[in-house]
């Protein structure tokens, strides 16, 4: 993956996920504490390699409960450039 990618998802990311997500992806950003559930723990190996990166941009998309869809507050292709940053919090 081009660096300059990843640095534009982390961008991303800190714009629009960190808050519910968390700075490491753990699902412990400041407001994740006011959902009715946490949020995804991105360092989750587990979840990263069950999901295809179509899964997760049809999350980031349309939302699932209690996730609300993110397009239009970021583009398409912002989250499909997002999704390769989220798959760096797995370290396995």
């Amino acid at each position: 993956m081009e660096k300059s990618l990843l640095e534009q998802g982390q961008k991303i990311y800190q714009r629009i996920c960190v808050n519910c997500h968390g700075e490491t992806g753990k699902g412990d950003g400041v407001s994740a504490g006011f959902l009715p559930v946490l949020p995804r723990d991105f360092t989750n190996c587990r979840f990263q390699r069950k999901r295809t990166d179509g899964e997760l941009f049809y999350v980031i998309k349309f939302g699932s409960w209690p996730m609300p869809p993110m397009v239009p507050s970021i583009s398409e292709n912002e989250a499909w450039i997002v999704i390769p940053y989220i798959r760096t919090f797995c370290k396995n």
